[in-house]
């Protein structure tokens, strides 16, 4: 049986390593689940930055399920897979590129900054 890469986790020391050097500072304690995404795809995480009870960060990690994607419903099929992976490159897109285009009225979560990491990515 073949070990598998970790999973897209700040809880890995290069992930950690990489998400400290985008915000320019510590990630301090564990990550705070804020929700699972769906189809087991990763998850939305509240990081606690630079001393405890300081800022805090949002960080989604997309990290797709390695195999058996199965569904009662039809929805593991190839085409669906690369659908849902679509759907967060769309997202990250705009967020790099748009969001700060936008008119000062919209409301639009500040981005600091992503990276794809082997298996998935991550999105601060």
């Amino acid at each position: 049986m073949k070990n598998e890469e970790p999973h897209v986790s700040v809880q890995s020391p290069s992930i950690r390593a990489q998400v400290e050097s985008i915000l320019g500072d510590k990630v301090v304690g564990p990550p705070e689940l804020i929700q699972e995404l769906w189809g087991g795809y990763g998850r939305i995480e509240r990081l606690s930055v630079g001393t405890p009870g300081g800022r805090t960060v949002i960080l989604k990690a997309v990290d797709p399920p390695r195999a058996g994607r199965d569904h009662p419903r039809g929805w593991g099929t190839d085409r669906s897979h690369a659908r849902k992976l679509r759907s967060y490159e769309v997202e990250r897109t705009f967020y790099e590129s748009m969001a700060g285009r936008l008119a000062g009225g919209a409301r639009v979560p500040r981005y600091h900054g992503g990276m794809i990491s082997g298996h998935g990515s991550v999105m601060l």
